[in-house]
């Protein structure tokens, strides 16, 4: 198959001095690889499962998280350029979309409705199934990914954004941001998606960002990130911006510009305060790591170079580089014991894919 456009970026990387960071992600996805269950999904607390005995991978997460673990996953394959008919992953790649679609039911929810995390897992799986479609040109995926999207439409509180449940009158900044990137992704592949869930969105965020700070709240204005329970102490709130990432991440992904918007530089100046840092004292926190590099990316050098700088100090030299592990990350991070450590390798490949995953967005 012709090469394409991601896996020329992958390659132009390594060309013009990026080797390290090519290195470290090729190790990440074979080590993915070759932690992929045979039906297909990545399981958050059983990869171990295709480890030797005597060097099994250590840091499970939930069980209950494997559809947006295996989504993680499947990101990062195809962040690559891996598709269902090309790269060295197009096998992974098929059976993971296999899995995923097998999990959707007769509304197009992907998974198990009730739980606090299902619908984030639905937001993951949607974006990666509908990558996967746009990207391979597959016609047999699009009807199962748009019963995904619709779902996602669906669910949406009227005149008003999401939260845990379909319609339950709640909303929050983080689950919203997750719904908004799928529904940008539906759209750059021709998915329909309607303007409206956009308008509703970017009103969100209005109403939730400190036009003086550039903060993005979590239900309200001035509210703090959300930490997984028990892990507020050791992970406090003060020492993530993932919310602001997270917002400013969503407004250019769904068109505004600084030039226009004015409130983007006052976001993206807010994440150099929190730069990556891997000290095991509050910082780590790849979730917020991977919004926020797609963000400083988008935004342009004056944020991206002192955001890169602490990516490129902070992954490469914390990467497992001996054992069964290597190419892992260790799940030490604030949402390490819930994605565990597939999540948290998938999410640190797609941060150093951040070159060339999507387009530049806002031209200079």
């Amino acid at each position: 198959a012709p090469e394409n456009a991601r896996q020329a970026g992958s390659r132009r990387l390594a060309a013009r001095g990026g080797a390290q960071q090519a290195v470290t992600i090729k190790n990440g996805l074979a080590w993915l690889a070759g932690h992929q269950s045979d039906d297909g999904r990545w399981r958050s607390d059983g990869f171990a499962e295709r480890c030797p005995s005597d060097d099994a991978c250590k840091g499970k997460g939930l069980a209950s998280n494997d559809i947006g673990v295996t989504g993680l996953a499947l990101l990062a394959m195809l962040g690559n350029g891996n598709t269902l008919a090309s790269g060295p992953y197009h096998e992974a790649v098929k059976k993971a979309g296999v899995w995923l679609i097998e999990q959707q039911d007769a509304d197009g929810l992907i998974g198990q409705a009730g739980s606090t995390t299902t619908m984030y897992n639905h937001a993951i799986a949607t974006t990666a199934l509908s990558e996967l479609a746009g990207l391979s040109g597959s016609k047999i995926l699009r009807p199962a990914v748009q019963k995904a999207v619709d779902y996602i439409q669906m669910a949406r509180n009227p005149y008003k954004v999401w939260r845990y449940h379909p319609r339950d009158g709640d909303n929050d900044s983080s689950m919203t941001g997750w719904m908004v990137m799928a529904l940008t992704s539906a759209k750059t592949f021709d998915f329909a998606v309607a303007k409206k869930n956009f308008s509703y969105a970017l009103a969100w965020y209005d109403e939730v960002t400190d036009t003086s700070t550039g903060m993005v709240g979590y239900t309200k204005m001035g509210e703090s990130s959300s930490r997984p329970l028990a892990m507020g102490k050791k992970f406090p709130a003060s020492e993530t911006e993932a919310l602001t990432a997270l917002g400013l991440c969503c407004r250019i992904f769904m068109g505004q510009t600084p030039e226009k918007e004015p409130l983007l530089r006052t976001s993206a100046d807010r994440l150099m305060s929190k730069v990556p840092e891997w000290t095991e004292d509050g910082r780590i926190d790849l979730f917020y790591w991977y919004f926020g590099s797609m963000a400083c990316f988008q935004m342009g050098r004056k944020w991206w170079d002192g955001w890169k700088k602490g990516l490129e100090s902070s992954l490469p030299k914390n990467q497992v580089q001996e054992g069964h592990a290597k190419g892992s990350w260790d799940p030490v991070g604030v949402w390490g014991s819930s994605g565990g450590r597939v999540a948290t390798t998938a999410l640190a490949v797609m941060c150093l894919q951040v070159y060339y995953r999507y387009t530049k967005l806002i031209r200079k």
